[in-house]
């Protein structure tokens, strides 16, 4: 499985256009056999979710790591580690396309999980915590601008 999705990761960085087709036909392909919650579905949304996010399409990618969310909190528990991380990525994702009030939900959510699970000196409860002071900063100093796009 970690050969796949270096290999995954390897064709997104080279051919993004391609990566995004094949991933959308896998997707379609894997929908008329499997419930949205399996983890494979996941599996399959997050890898799309990388493909927009390296495109810089910042709402796609969220959008589709919001349903693998859902898939691995189903498999997983919504406290467990692995929901942390997807948590930490739609949060990386929500921050970078300057989605301040729902980054900053997704920044709460996952140091709430991850907090948990990891060292209080970890480096992703490190960033977590300087996009949510960031976030904070924005938002109460920017109250006139919407909270969705910053």
């Amino acid at each position: 499985m970690a050969r796949i999705a270096a290999l995954i990761i390897f064709f997104l960085s080279q051919c993004p256009d391609q990566s995004l087709e094949l991933l959308q036909k896998c997707r379609l392909d894997a929908e008329r056999f499997l419930s949205p919650a399996h983890l494979r579905m996941g599996e399959i949304e997050d890898h799309l979710a990388r493909a927009y996010a390296a495109m810089g399409r910042w709402q796609e990618a969220a959008g589709h790591l919001r349903r693998s969310i859902q898939a691995v909190e189903a498999h997983f528990g919504p406290s467990s580690i692995e929901a942390g991380q997807e948590l930490f990525k739609l949060a990386q994702v929500l921050f970078n396309g300057r989605v301040a009030s729902g980054a900053l939900q997704a920044v709460q959510r996952a140091e709430a999980v991850l907090s948990v699970h990891l060292g209080t000196q970890n480096v992703q409860l490190q960033e977590l915590r300087e996009m949510r002071a960031c976030l904070e900063g924005l938002l109460r100093t920017s109250p006139a601008a919407p909270a969705q796009l910053l």
